[in-house]
């Protein structure tokens, strides 16, 4: 426990499900072992309507003292919970996955099995190995015991009472020196206890214990074996600390989510079936001990602490980063990563309906921060951040990365500049990039057009390169050398990056392998333009955090080579990344890419003619005839290239520039 920081005051909101409440409690008292706290329990009716128990919350909350976090599970609490906290200033905690959007809450915490695999968590969400319970690790009281949980019936199982008396006779027999207990639950059907009267064990039915029986008994055991539908005594049974299996039950239908949880566990050496266990007569050591609720308690408790101390010492630097935005999105990701070094605390601001996100801000009582951010391609959302801003007297960022203009009209070509929809979309999209207090752009090319196409100040448009995550896109191993290379494109088949013109090329070029990798509008049309052409194969986008060792099994990469206005003025993510594994680039030549660079450049990037694919083809001619060593030089120089014109420092001291403008 931490003595020297004020006490906690938490409030724990109970349902009257004592599943729940075992919930709540056990990240409640986690806490108080890390630090002083007082924890109130608020007693919610159940079963009257959601303003009877508001108003019933507020009756109570009026007779306690002021929290600093509200703790709640089951969806009836989720109203109360959300509005106590914002009545009281206290952080809201829900301890499942909610009912209500995520981001109404300031803490989620959520089994895994509750969460879509393959989904981004968001910032606000701790994904935790089962349910939070009250058990802890007691290595002091452990005796050498044993316990053994048992079931019943459920959706997912059903109960063969005599396979499972022979699978606790064989665990007993072969444990002569453990003292053995048993219980039961309400689900265990009558009778079964009788059953093993022959075995050597002590039994108890669930209805002859009280509610210290099971914590005790998990305190003291060594060893427990659990019914595999018993999902809650499985957690808990870890977070005890002893040796844990699971007994074998009947299944009746496929797994859902929750068994999957467990079936996690298994695979991760947490704990044995017992079928296995009957082959070696071993349960796991070493992997078993969950301490969920300490690691998220901690986790609370570093928040407030970081939160109360700035508090203390000088106004907090929040940036309210506003819109309908995907946070992992590669310009995002690291602009946010490099605010949070510069000491900024990012709140995220998601309006479900974009023209009137300031209302809905005012609804939800937003604090004031210091600084509105409306981040790439949210031009939708930025009237709404506009108002919000100008009422609190604070600055605005825009980082468009994009012009919904100049991709409109210019890359996609769906009306004439002259035509009277793209005159009303510039003078729209004008308004924009005029109000802003400071606008980035990521290439000089860009910053060019926001001036002379938008009207933007050219004293507050800030040019900001957009990099590459540096902690995903490092130096690739290079492999052994082979017969042919391997020249890879990846993209979204879009018309800016020219795939096509990588399609003709390649068919000119049959001693190489190329591969274009992604999924996209025009990937069909590529498709049957490469047919017949065994050296050119497509394969199926990769998830983001492999893409980088994908990267590094290729020899050359490929840019973009579309011959629009719009490719002439951006340097895409593709190539950021692709030199930060240190791997040569091939791309369009344009002026974005600045003279600095070109005199640096000896090979790691090659510049060709937009929209030639002879251009292309000449090119990965002459790489396929370089040993492996130049191949490698080439690789090394194009890494060097991005560690002095692009590379983290690069883009943060030119954001630190574009926040000096504001003098905040």
């Amino acid at each position: 426990m931490i003595p020297d920081q004020q006490s906690l005051v938490i409030w724990v909101l109970d349902d009257g499900k004592p599943g729940h409440r075992n919930q709540s409690l056990g990240l409640a008292e986690a806490m108080g072992r890390i630090r002083d706290v007082s924890i109130h329990l608020m007693s919610l009716p159940h079963n009257v309507g959601i303003f009877s128990r508001i108003k019933k919350a507020c009756e109570e909350a009026g007779k306690l003292p002021k929290p600093d976090f509200v703790i709640a599970a089951g969806h009836k609490t989720h109203l109360a919970l959300l509005y106590l906290a914002r009545k009281t200033g206290a952080r809201s905690v829900v301890l499942m996955k909610p009912s209500m959007p995520c981001r109404w809450f300031d803490h989620c915490l959520i089994p895994e099995h509750d969460f879509q695999e393959g989904v981004k968590t968001p910032r606000n969400v701790v994904l935790t190995k089962g349910a939070l319970n009250r058990v802890t690790y007691d290595p002091g009281a452990k005796d050498g015991s044993g316990l053994i949980l048992i079931g019943g019936k459920s959706s997912e199982f059903g109960f063969d009472g005599e396979s499972l008396r022979k699978a606790i006779d064989d665990i007993v027999g072969t444990s002569e020196n453990v003292k053995w207990s048993l219980t039961d639950s309400r689900r265990t059907p009558a009778g079964f206890l009788e059953s093993l009267r022959d075995i050597p064990i002590s039994t108890h039915a669930h209805e002859t214990t009280d509610s210290d029986w099971l914590p005790n008994q998990l305190r003291r055991a060594s060893v427990v074996w659990a019914t595999e539908d018993s999902v809650s005594m499985i957690y808990e049974a870890l977070s005890s600390g002893a040796q844990v299996g699971l007994l074998p039950m009947p299944r009746i239908k496929n797994a859902g989510r929750v068994a999957k949880g467990v079936e996690a566990l298994v695979e991760e050496d947490r704990l044995e079936a017992y079928s296995s266990w009957r082959q070696s007569r071993e349960l796991p050591r070493g992997q078993g001990i969950l301490s969920e609720a300490e690691r998220c308690a901690a986790m609370l408790a570093s928040k407030l602490f970081v939160r109360s101390t700035s508090l203390g010492t000088k106004k907090r630097k929040v940036i309210l980063w506003w819109g309908r935005f995907d946070p992992a999105y590669s310009r995002s990701s690291i602009l946010r990563h490099l605010l949070n070094v510069d000491g900024w605390d990012i709140q995220d601001f998601h309006p479900r309906f974009s023209s009137i996100g300031d209302l809905e801000a005012y609804a939800q009582r937003l604090p004031c921060p210091a600084l509105v951010w409306v981040p790439c391609f949210r031009q939708g959302d930025f009237a709404a951040a506009r108002r919000f801003a100008s009422r609190q007297g604070i600055p605005l960022i825009f980082d468009p990365l994009i012009s919904a203009y100049d991709k409109r009209i210019f890359e996609k070509r769906k009306y004439a500049p002259t035509d009277l929809r793209a005159r009303r979309l510039r003078r729209w999209e004008s308004q924009l990039y005029q109000s802003a207090d400071v606008v980035l752009a990521d290439t000089d090319a860009h910053k060019e057009f926001y001036v002379s196409e938008l009207g933007a100040d050219l004293s507050k448009v800030f040019v900001v390169p957009v990099g590459a995550e540096e902690g995903l896109f490092v130096p690739q191993k290079w492999g052994m050398e082979r017969k042919r290379i391997e020249v890879l494109f990846y993209g979204s088949f879009v018309q800016l990056q020219g795939a096509d013109v990588i399609v003709e090329a390649a068919k000119r070029v049959p001693e190489v392998d190329w591969v274009l990798l992604g999924q996209g509008k025009l990937r069909q049309s590529c498709m049957d333009l490469a047919k017949g052409c065994p050296q050119i194969r497509f394969e199926n986008p990769v998830p983001y955090d492999d893409l980088a060792a994908r990267i590094g099994q290729a020899d050359i990469l490929l840019g973009v080579f579309g011959d629009t206005p719009k490719a002439m003025r951006v340097i895409p993510n593709k190539f950021y990344q692709s030199i930060a594994c240190a791997r040569p680039v091939i791309t369009l030549d344009s002026e974005v890419y600045i003279e600095e660079v070109r005199l640096a450049n000896q090979g790691g990037i090659q510049l060709v003619k937009a929209a030639d694919p002879e251009a292309l083809a000449q090119a990965v001619r002459e790489a396929a005839l370089q040993s492996h060593d130049e191949l490698r030089r080439r690789g090394q120089n194009a890494r060097e290239i991005y560690e002095r014109f692009y590379a983290t420092e690069q883009v943060h001291e030119a954001l630190k520039k574009a926040l000096v403008h504001l003098d905040i």
